[in-house]
C-alpha cells in the first residue's frame, strides 16, 4: 500500500494543495479525493479495477480534485497521471496554469509537431512528468500505445467526460477506442485506476459510459451536498465502480428571470439593471475588485441593438466607464489581450474594464474566481449553455447573481427563426467530406478558408464574385462549415481539431501539406510554415476571380486549381511571401485557422447520414423548446420563489437526456390525440400496415384532405418518434397552405414546438420529370402521398420500387 490509511492520503494532498496553490481543499473536494485515493490506501486494497466518475457543477474545482491526486502520487511513488481531453482549448489552458505552479506537465495533441511529439511521448514512456494532457485520437497510434505501456501510470483521467457521448445515442471514434483499449488492458491484467469528471450527465448516458469504460452492470452512487466531508465509510463499496454526484448548481449563486420589452427599449432596461447590479457588487464586495459578464447570441445580426460591440458601446456611455466586449471572431492576439486585463482587474492591478459583453466563445479556459454577476441580454439557446454560463460566476464561493431579460414570445420567435437559418443542407456535410477524405491518413492541415470556397462554390456558384478584389464570403459560409464539422464529429464520423498556424505556399513537396496549384512543371503546396524546410521559395496565395488576369512582380497572376483543389475554375493570384496584396483577393495563406483530422470514416451511408442530420436539428429544435418553458416557468413565479424553482428545473433537466424528456412529453400529447380523433388513428393504423390507404370521397374537398395528411403525419411523428423534418409529404398543386396550417393548428392545440415535415407539392405537368423527383425524395427515409391524381399515383409506384424511403400512399377514390 502506498499509504497506511486514507487519513494520511489526505493529509499529504491538503499539504501539496496549500504549497501549490495556497488554499485548503473544500469538504466535497476532499470526498472526492479520497475516493480516488482509496485504491491507493489500505482500506482499498479490495478494489482491483476502480473506476470512479465525478458529477460536479461547473465552477466547483473538478480539475483540483485530481490534479493535486496526481502531485502527491507522483512525489510518493513516481510515475504519471494521464489525462484525456477532447478540448484542445482547455488542455492549452490548464498546462499553462499547471506549468506557473512549477508542476510538470506536458501536452500530447496534433498541435505538437512530429519531432517534439516524439520526444514527449519518450518522456511518457520515462515518467518524466507529473500529468501529461493528450487528445483520445493519439491512442490510436501505435508508439503512443507502446509508450502509455512501458510507463508507470498511476491514473487515467478522462475529463468532460460527456463528451465520449452526445444524445446519448452514438459515441467518438476515438473515444469508443480508447475504451475498449483500457478495457482489454485490464482484462489482461494491466492495473489502471480510471476516474472521468464532467459537470452534466444524464442518467442514461451515465449508464452507456460506465458500461462502455468497464462493462459492469452495477456500480454505487453517493449523492454528496458541498458541505458533505470525506468520511470512513468511503470504504464501504459493494461494486468497483463508484459515482460522486454533486449538487447540480452551487449554492451562492442566485437566479432570476425578469420580464423585458423587446427591440431597441430593451437596452434601456438592460442599462438599469447593471446599474443596480454595479451598486450591490460594490456593497457585497466591500471594495474587492469584481466582473460581471452581459451575455449577448449576436456578433452581426441586423439588429445592431442584440449585438456585443453595440451593447459594450450602449453600456460604456450610460454608465460612463470603459465595457469591454468578447466574441470568436475576434483574433487570438486581441482575445489574450482582453482576457489578460480581465484578469487584472480580477487581481486588482486595474479598476477597468470590469464589465464585459460576450457571445458564449466566452467561457472556455476561463477561470476568473470574483465573477459578481451574468446576465443574459436574451435567453440562451439550450438550458445547458445556461447552466454552464451562469456556472461561471462565484466560483470563489462568495456571491453570485444571475438574470435572465426575457421577453415573452419574441426570444423564442428570434431564436427559433435564427436556429432555422443557421441548419445545413445535409449535402454540405456530403461535400466537406467528400473533399476532407482525399486527406485522411496524412498530416495534412486544411485552412477553413478552403472549405469556405468550397462550400460556397456548392451553395451559390459564382464565388468568383465574392472573393476578387478584396471581397469576403458571407458569415453564413463560415458558420455552415463549422457546423458541419461539428455535426459529423457528433455523428462519429469525424474527429478533427481546429488548430491556428500560419500558412504559406511552397513550391518544396511537404507531406503535410495540400498540394493546390501548378506554376510550370512545379506542384505548389499550402503548408504551414513550421511544416516547411525552406529548400523551396515561399509564395503567398489569394484567390481572384475567375475571368481575367493581370501581372504582379513578374509572375503570371492566373493559375488554376488543379483536381486535388476546388472544383470548378476559382483561380489564384500567386506572389512572393510577405509582401502587401490584400486588396487583391480573398487571402488563403497567413495567420488562419485549420482542420486537422484525426479521424474520418471513409465512406458515409447518404440516407442515414442526411436522417441524422435531420434528427440533430429536431433536438436543436427541442432544446429551445425546453428552454423557452424553462423561462417562461421562472418568470411567472413570485420573485422570492424564482430561484428554487430555477434549481429544481435546471436539475430535472440535466438529469435526463433531451430524448428522453422529449418522449416523456410526447406520450401525453399521443393519448390526448387518439382521443379527439379514434377514427384516423384506425386509418392509419392500416397505412402503417399495408403502406397504402384507399380513401372514399364523394367529391375532393381539399381542406379535409390536407387536414387528413396533417393527422398522419403528426399521429406518425408520435407513434415512431419520427422528427417532423425526416418526413416528406407530397401533395397536389394548391394544397400547401392548407396542409401547413392544419399541421400549425394541430401542434398548437397539443402545446408542441413547431417543426414541420418537409412539403412537396407536384404538378399533374411533372409527369415528364418524376425521375428527378423520385431521387429529390429518396433522401427522405420516410415519404406520405396524397395520390389524388395520375401523376402522384405514378410518383408513388416509382418510389415504392427504386427508392429505400418508406413509402406511405393515400390513394384518394371517388
Amino acid at each position: 500500500m502506498v499509504f497506511d490509511s486514507l487519513d494520511e492520503a489526505l493529509e499529504r494532498v491538503e499539504e501539496v494543495v496549500a504549497e501549490k496553490w495556497g488554499f485548503r481543499l473544500r469538504p466535497y473536494q476532499r470526498r472526492c479525493v479520497a475516493q480516488l485515493l482509496l485504491t491507493y490506501c489500505r482500506e482499498g486494497s479490495r478494489v482491483n479495477m476502480p473506476l470512479t466518475i465525478v458529477l460536479l457543477p461547473t465552477g466547483s474545482g473538478k480539475s483540483l480534485i485530481f490534479q493535486s491526486v496526481a502531485r502527491v502520487l507522483r512525489r510518493r511513488i513516481g510515475g504519471t497521471t494521464v489525462v484525456v481531453s477532447p478540448l484542445l482549448a482547455l488542455i492549452e489552458d490548464q498546462v499553462y496554469s499547471l506549468r506557473r505552479r512549477g508542476i510538470r506537465v506536458c501536452r500530447i495533441t496534433g498541435l505538437v509537431d512530429s519531432s517534439t511529439r516524439s520526444r514527449l511521448i519518450r518522456g511518457l514512456a520515462r515518467g518524466e512528468y507529473d500529468l501529461v494532457y493528450i487528445t483520445p485520437e493519439q491512442f490510436q497510434k501505435e508508439i503512443v500505445r507502446r509508450s502509455f505501456e512501458k510507463a508507470d501510470i498511476n491514473y487515467i483521467i478522462l475529463d468532460e467526460i460527456h463528451t465520449l457521448s452526445k444524445w446519448g445515442r452514438s459515441f467518438r471514434p476515438s473515444y469508443i477506442y480508447l475504451a475498449e483499449y483500457l478495457r482489454k488492458k485490464r482484462s489482461e491484467g494491466f492495473w489502471i485506476p480510471i476516474a472521468g469528471f464532467t459537470a452534466t450527465l444524464p442518467s442514461g448516458e451515465l449508464e452507456a459510459v460506465l458500461k462502455v469504460l468497464s462493462g459492469a452492470e452495477g456500480f454505487d452512487i453517493d449523492e454528496i451536498g458541498f458541505s458533505t466531508d470525506y468520511d470512513h465509510s468511503v470504504a464501504e463499496m459493494k461494486f468497483q465502480v463508484k459515482v460522486i454526484k454533486g449538487p447540480v448548481l452551487r449554492d451562492n449563486i442566485t437566479i432570476n428571470v425578469i420580464a423585458t420589452p423587446a427591440g431597441e427599449s430593451r437596452l434601456k432596461y438592460l442599462a438599469k439593471v447593471v446599474r443596480d447590479l454595479i451598486d450591490w457588487s460594490e456593497e457585497v464586495s466591500g471594495g474587492r475588485p469584481w466582473i460581471g459578464i452581459v451575455y449577448t447570441g449576436f456578433v452581426r445580426s441586423t439588429r445592431e441593438y442584440e449585438n456585443v460591440e453595440t451593447i459594450a458601446e450602449y453600456l460604456s456611455q450610460v454608465l460612463n466607464e470603459k465595457v469591454g466586449y468578447f466574441h470568436g471572431q475576434l483574433d487570438r492576439r486581441e482575445k489574450k489581450r482582453i482576457l489578460d486585463s480581465l484578469y487584472m482587474v480580477s487581481r486588482g492591478v486595474i479598476r477597468y474594464p470590469r464589465i464585459i459583453v460576450a457571445t458564449k466563445a466566452f467561457g472556455m479556459g476561463v477561470d476568473i474566481p470574483n465573477i459578481r454577476w451574468i446576465v443574459h441580454y436574451i435567453m440562451p439557446e439550450t438550458v445547458e449553455d445556461y447552466y454552464q454560463e451562469i456556472g461561471r460566476g462565484g466560483r470563489d464561493g462568495e456571491l453570485c447573481r444571475a438574470v435572465m431579460l426575457f421577453s415573452p414570445g419574441y426570444d423564442f420567435r428570434r431564436r427559433y427563426t435564427l436556429l432555422k437559418r443557421s441548419f445545413i443542407d445535409p449535402r454540405v456535410v456530403f461535400v466537406i467530406h467528400e473533399f476532407l477524405a482525399r486527406y485522411a491518413g496524412t498530416d495534412a492541415r486544411i485552412p477553413l478558408v478552403i472549405l469556405c470556397l468550397l462550400v460556397h462554390n456548392f451553395m451559390y456558384g459564382n464565388t468568383w464574385k465574392y472573393v476578387a478584389y478584396g471581397r469576403t464570403l458571407p458569415e453564413r459560409v463560415d458558420t455552415c462549415v463549422r457546423k458541419s464539422l461539428n455535426l459529423m464529429a457528433r455523428l462519429g464520423i469525424l474527429d478533427y481539431d481546429i488548430i491556428y498556424d500560419r500558412f504559406v505556399v511552397t513550391d518544396d513537396e511537404v507531406s503535410a501539406g495540400v498540394r493546390i496549384a501548378k506554376i510550370g512543371n512545379k506542384d505548389l503546396y499550402l503548408a504551414t510554415l513550421k511544416d516547411v524546410k525552406h529548400d523551396g521559395s515561399l509564395y503567398d496565395a489569394y484567390v481572384v476571380g475567375l475571368y481575367g488576369g493581370s501581372k504582379l512582380g513578374g509572375y503570371d497572376a492566373l493559375v488554376k486549381f488543379i483536381p486535388e483543389g476546388l472544383p470548378g475554375n476559382l483561380r489564384l493570384l500567386i506572389k512572393p511571401a510577405g509582401g502587401n496584396g490584400e486588396e487583391l483577393g480573398l487571402r488563403i495563406t497567413g495567420a488562419k485557422e485549420a482542420v486537422l483530422i484525426n479521424y474520418l470514416v471513409p465512406q458515409i451511408n447518404r440516407r442515414d447520414a442526411y436522417d441524422l442530420v435531420r434528427r440533430e436539428q429536431f433536438y436543436e429544435m427541442v432544446a429551445l423548446f425546453y428552454m423557452n418553458n424553462y423561462a417562461e416557468t421562472v418568470m411567472s413565479k413570485p420573485a422570492d420563489e424564482r430561484d428554487k424553482v430555477a434549481r429544481m428545473l435546471i436539475k430535472e433537466y440535466l438529469s435526463r437526456s433531451i430524448k428522453d424528456l422529449y418522449r416523456e412529453f410526447i406520450s401525453e400529447k399521443k393519448m390526448k390525440l387518439a382521443y379527439v380523433n379514434t377514427e384516423v388513428f384506425r386509418m392509419y393504423n392500416t397505412l402503417i400496415k399495408k403502406g397504402r390507404l384507399n380513401l372514399w370521397v364523394r367529391y375532393r374537398d381539399k381542406k379535409m384532405l390536407a387536414e387528413f395528411m396533417a393527422y398522419l403525419t403528426l399521429i406518425h411523428f408520435l407513434e415512431k418518434e419520427y422528427p417532423p423534418n425526416s418526413i416528406a409529404v407530397v401533395l397536389p398543386y394548391g394544397y400547401r397552405s392548407s396542409f401547413v396550417e392544419s399541421f400549425r393548428e394541430l401542434y398548437g392545440m397539443l402545446g408542441m414546438p413547431l417543426i414541420e415535415p418537409e412539403t412537396v407539392i407536384v404538378k399533374r405537368s411533372d409527369i415528364y420529370r418524376l425521375k428527378d423527383i423520385v431521387l429529390d425524395l429518396s433522401r427522405m427515409p420516410q415519404v406520405f402521398i396524397l395520390a389524388s391524381n395520375y401523376t402522384l399515383k405514378r410518383l408513388a409506384y416509382n418510389l415504392e420500387n427504386s427508392s429505400g424511403s418508406s413509402v406511405y400512399t393515400v390513394c384518394v377514390k371517388r
